[in-house]
């Protein structure tokens, strides 16, 4: 990996985004990731993922709820999926939803992962590492406590 040039020695971060209406949904994920040395922005909606998609680099990843007001989740991913650029980002679905037709549908349109809530903090790093070519298994002694929201 490359080091940034306004800090050397300091070693580029992988950068996810995650996008849900739920505060403590979007919490969470921030936490564990953050615990995993991911950089993290956060969106509650498809207004605030294009304004971040608009106005930063290329994220390494996007987690993403599919059920929420405004755009929906649906429409979201079918739009970074078409997109040339942002289609080549892994989108891992983040749902409360517990359904195969929500399953099959989500990884037909291009998500790289499915995640039911409430998950693992372990399942979710999994699926994430994964996903951005990190192969290496997770350490158990910098994953967040287990907390499960109310979600």
């Amino acid at each position: 990996m490359a080091t940034s040039s306004g800090d050397k020695g300091r070693m580029n971060r992988l950068r996810a985004i995650v996008v849900d209406d739920d505060p403590d949904a979007r919490g969470l994920a921030r936490t564990a990731l953050e615990h995993a040395g991911f950089e993290i922005d956060e969106a509650d909606g498809s207004e605030q993922l294009f304004a971040i998609l608009e106005s930063r680099p290329r994220p390494d990843a996007i987690l993403l709820d599919l059920t929420f007001t405004g755009l929906s989740g649906w429409h979201i991913l079918r739009t970074l999926k078409a997109d040339p650029v942002l289609g080549a980002v892994p989108v891992i679905v983040v749902s409360g939803r517990v359904d195969d037709q929500f399953f099959d549908a989500a990884l037909g349109i291009g998500a790289c992962a499915y995640i039911t809530k409430p998950y693992r903090v372990s399942d979710l790093l999994v699926a994430v590492r994964r996903n951005v070519g990190i192969d290496a298994p997770i350490d158990r002694a910098v994953e967040p406590p287990r907390v499960q929201p109310a979600i």
